[in-house]
């Protein structure tokens, strides 16, 4: 062989492992992962203050655990992401991820929680294609063996009001339910936002029910998986609640839109309680005939009367009755969907509230 042909053969063994190196992952000993849990379960909103920075999971549900795993070294790993958890009989379940990571990505794990984390408290840890135990770093670069929750978590008992909210900013007057419930029931007020949901619908299942304010099922909210996870817990018994008026359309023409118990039209500008039903305006100024004439703030209302109603929907705010008349606004109705319900409410509950 001669020495340019030679030359040549090298270097396109060079490119060929160049090319390799490119798509190949990282073996064990190269990688460099940071990572944190973000949360496990659901944070609370306790406006006692109780709860805060704490964490709940419901005893016996599928509980969700999200993950942000960073590769700084810059070759793509291959891998598995796991979580140990005993379940109600006492047997050690391991929920498992695949993961492929180049940069950074978060990543759920859903895992059935029995005891308390005191005993086993959700640590997650990478392990590599060929079995090995992938050494994990802090954000400080400090060597672990495995993440650990940064926040307390409290397990709460199975027959627990989960209320989750997903609203845009918050809907603060849900934390007030936690004083004023008078059932025998335990309540929490759960937060996190739309991007957050799990994407598969075990991670929902100890939740009872979402409220969802100006709702924006738009795929910057939240992406398929997560939108197919929403309304398959509906369909599972969840009850879900939207406020909706300036996103009516946007609502209208996602699969959001086929659950409502009503048609939506273009929302209208009101100044005046007269727009409400006489029930609206008792829950809203203590009376069904206002002093006032005016709303304390404009409110946007999709107007829906009685012949909107899909043949399955009711309404709720005024009450259905046989008196119920069909000029009558109708500010929530509801409707079943598979074994659960969607509430609607033809304004955004958080306008709503300030108006009244």
């Amino acid at each position: 062989m001669t020495a340019q042909r030679k030359t040549r053969v090298l270097g396109e063994c060079l490119v060929i492992a160049a090319t390799l190196a490119m798509w190949w992952p990282a073996t064990a000993s190269a990688v460099h992962l940071t990572g944190r849990i973000i949360s496990v379960g659901f944070p609370s909103t306790d406006p006692h203050g109780r709860d805060h920075g704490l964490c709940h999971y419901k005893l016996g549900r599928w509980t969700p655990v999200r993950v942000d795993l960073t590769n700084t070294d810059g070759d793509l790993f291959s891998g598995w992401l796991e979580v140990r958890q005993p379940d109600r009989d006492g047997d050690l379940v391991v929920a498992r991820q695949q993961i492929s990571i180049r940069d950074s990505r978060h990543y759920f794990l859903y895992v059935p929680a029995a005891r308390n984390v005191r005993d086993v408290p959700f640590n997650v840890r990478v392990v590599s294609t060929e079995g090995s135990l992938i050494p994990l770093f802090t954000a400080s670069n400090e060597r672990i063996v495995e993440l650990t929750p940064e926040d307390q978590i409290i397990p709460v008992d199975a027959r627990t009001l989960v209320i989750l909210d997903i609203s845009a900013g918050g809907l603060n007057h849900l934390r007030d339910l936690t004083k004023e419930t008078t059932s025998d029931r335990d309540l929490i007020v759960a937060r996190c936002a739309p991007s957050e949901l799990p994407d598969l619908v075990a991670g929902l299942e100890m939740v009872d029910v979402i409220v969802w304010d100006a709702a924006d099922p738009s795929a910057s909210e939240m992406d398929l998986g997560q939108r197919e996870a929403l309304i398959e817990w509906v369909r599972r018994g969840g009850r879900l609640v939207l406020g909706v008026s300036t996103n009516w359309d946007i609502v209208s023409r996602s699969a959001f839109g086929e659950m409502l118990p009503a048609r939506l039209s273009e929302p209208t500008t009101t100044t005046s309680p007269k727009a409400l039903s006489p029930h609206a305006c008792d829950l809203l100024f203590g009376s069904e005939e206002p002093a006032t004439s005016t709303l304390l703030s404009p409110l946007k209302l999709c107007s829906i009367k009685r012949e909107n109603l899909l043949p399955d929907a009711e309404s709720v705010i005024p009450f259905e009755t046989p008196e119920l008349s069909n000029e009558e606004n109708i500010l929530a109705a509801s409707r079943p969907y598979g074994r659960g319900r969607v509430v609607l409410v033809a304004a955004e509950i958080q306008e709503l509230l300030k108006a009244g």
